[in-house]
């Protein structure tokens, strides 16, 4: 039983270890990330602009430095980051640098925000878990890149 235990635990922490990715050096602290070779900083930007806001997002600052998106929780958002007079926000950051070998890497960090916009008691907890629905958004901005080749 006690062998069973143990492999059932080894197996376990070796498919948790298989989905876990290491972002390049870039993109040390990010959260999702992308690879894009072949099209400049600025296309990448235009086609996260389309992206993000084909899926709900609106730009609050864009830069070459980064980007940075919005848009409301949802009510399960709300209940688990919001207080009992407000919801949260979802506050996307979107960065584009170009690596070693030229091919540009496009990665985030993303946040719940409680109280936006109201400086003095804005609350922004950054999300470490749940990697899955920015990466697809990320992937999708190189599947738009690729596919307008």
């Amino acid at each position: 039983m006690k062998s069973f235990i143990f492999l059932l635990g080894l197996l376990l922490a070796l498919l948790f270890l298989a989905g876990c990715q290491t972002p390049p050096p870039a993109g040390q602290g990010s959260l999702a990330w992308v690879e894009i070779d072949g099209r400049t900083g600025a296309e990448i930007r235009q086609a996260t602009v389309e992206v993000f806001k084909e899926n709900g997002y609106r730009l609050k600052t864009n830069s070459v430095l980064a980007a940075t998106f919005e848009k409301p929780g949802g009510a399960v958002n709300n209940l688990a980051y919001g207080g009992w007079d407000s919801g949260v926000t979802i506050r996307v950051i979107i960065h584009v640098d170009v690596q070693n070998n030229g091919t540009h890497l496009l990665h985030c960090e993303a946040f719940m925000v409680r109280d936006v916009g109201d400086r003095s008691v804005e609350e922004a907890q950054p999300i470490h878990y749940r990697r899955g629905p920015y990466q697809e958004l990320l992937n999708r901005v190189k599947t738009k890149l690729q596919s307008s080749s």
